[in-house]
């Protein structure tokens, strides 16, 4: 399910269209979706953490939510450094929906400085990420 399905325009705030899918920024969470067959190294994610400390006024309140509707590749050493993902307090989700995807997620979150949740479906990756009084009152 792509995030366009499930919320309604009125609340985002910015989406992002980039070589290597898109990022939705709500108010004080953001959904990846990234297309199928490119590769996350440090490049992309350091360009991703400017988008985020553009977006977010509190860096250690925000969530992410990495929606893995198509296969591509993570370089799970490229997180360890970059800051805003080495932030112990942001949640971050991952969404997973076949077995393939699922194990890979886990296996990448062992070289995260942060412990992901794991997902089947999107809605409930966004009840967790939102749930928390952090996220929701910044």
């Amino acid at each position: 399910m792509s995030i366009r399905e499930l919320k309604s325009l009125e609340e985002i705030e910015t989406i992002y269209h980039l070589d290597i899918g898109s990022v939705t920024m709500f108010k004080n969470y953001l959904v990846t979706e990234f297309k199928e067959g490119v590769l996350l190294d440090t490049k992309n994610y350091q360009y991703l953490a400017s988008l985020i400390k553009d977006h977010f006024e509190h860096l250690d309140t925000f969530g992410y939510i990495s929606n893995r509707l198509n296969a591509y590749a993570v370089v799970p050493t490229a997180l360890m450094n970059t800051e805003p993902f080495n932030i112990p307090k942001a949640k971050v989700a991952i969404v997973s929906y076949n077995e393939t995807s699922k194990r890979s997620s886990i296996f990448e979150s062992k070289f995260y400085p942060f412990k992901p949740e794991i997902f089947d479906n999107l809605p409930n990756a966004v009840a967790w990420v939102t749930r928390d009084e952090l996220i929701t009152n910044c």
